[in-house]
C-alpha cells in the first residue's frame, strides 16, 4: 500500500472497505479485489483527511453518534470491477446513478462514505428506510418537509452527519448523496 494512504482504524475510527464486504453480494472474489488495488476490509484515506475525520467524529460524539468510513479509497481497477458486476445485479440505470465513473472521486482518497454509530447502543443508526424510498432517499433533502416521525429523524440525522462534516471541512459530492464526503486540498 501506498505510505500516503492510511488505515483509518489506525485513529480511533471504525472503517471498512465497501466492496470488500459486500463482495459476496455482488459476486466479487478477493483475487478479483486484490488485482483492482483492493487488499483487505480496511477503509483507507489520504493521511491529509485523517484530522479533519477526527474532527468531525468529536463534533459528531457531542450528539450521541460517531462515525464509521464505509468507504475511502477505491482505485479506479476496482471502480470498473465494481461497474461490471453493479450492471449485473442492479443495472445500468441504478448503477450509473450512484457510481460515478467519470470522476472516480474515491480514487484520489480524498472521499469518504459516512455512516453512524449510536454511542449507547453501538450499533449502527438507519439515516433512510432503504430500499422502499429507492433512489430518492439516496438524496440530500429527500426527508425535509415530511411530518412523519421517521421521516423527521432521518432528516435529523442526515443534517446531523452533513454539518459535522462540511465544519471539519469537507464538502459535499456532485451526487448529493447524504453520506459521500469530498475533503478539497489546496494543491
Amino acid at each position: 500500500m501506498d505510505p500516503q494512504f492510511v488505515n483509518v482504524g489506525n485513529y480511533g475510527i471504525k472503517g471498512f472497505s465497501y466492496y470488500w464486504t459486500r463482495r459476496k453480494r455482488l459476486n466479487i472474489t478477493e483475487d478479483e479485489l486484490r488485482t483492482a488495488g483492493v487488499h483487505d476490509g480496511h477503509a483507507y484515506v489520504r493521511k491529509e483527511i485523517v484530522r479533519p475525520l477526527r474532527l468531525a467524529n468529536k463534533t459528531l460524539k457531542l450528539f450521541g453518534y460517531k462515525m464509521v468510513v464505509k468507504d475511502g479509497l477505491r482505485p479506479p481497477a476496482a471502480y470498473e470491477l465494481a461497474q461490471r458486476k453493479l450492471y449485473a445485479s442492479r443495472g445500468q440505470e441504478l448503477t450509473d446513478a450512484t457510481l460515478n465513473m467519470e470522476k472516480m472521486p474515491h480514487a484520489s482518497g480524498l472521499v469518504v462514505d459516512i455512516g453512524l454509530i449510536d454511542l449507547a447502543t453501538g450499533k449502527e443508526v438507519w439515516l433512510r428506510k432503504g430500499a422502499d424510498d429507492k433512489l430518492g432517499a439516496w438524496r440530500i433533502g429527500y426527508y425535509a418537509g415530511k411530518d412523519d416521525a421517521e421521516s423527521v429523524e432521518f432528516q435529523r440525522l442526515q443534517t446531523i452527519l452533513i454539518g459535522a462534516m462540511i465544519s471539519a471541512g469537507f464538502v459535499l459530492g456532485s451526487k448529493g448523496e447524504f453520506w459521500h464526503f469530498e475533503y478539497p486540498l489546496a494543491e
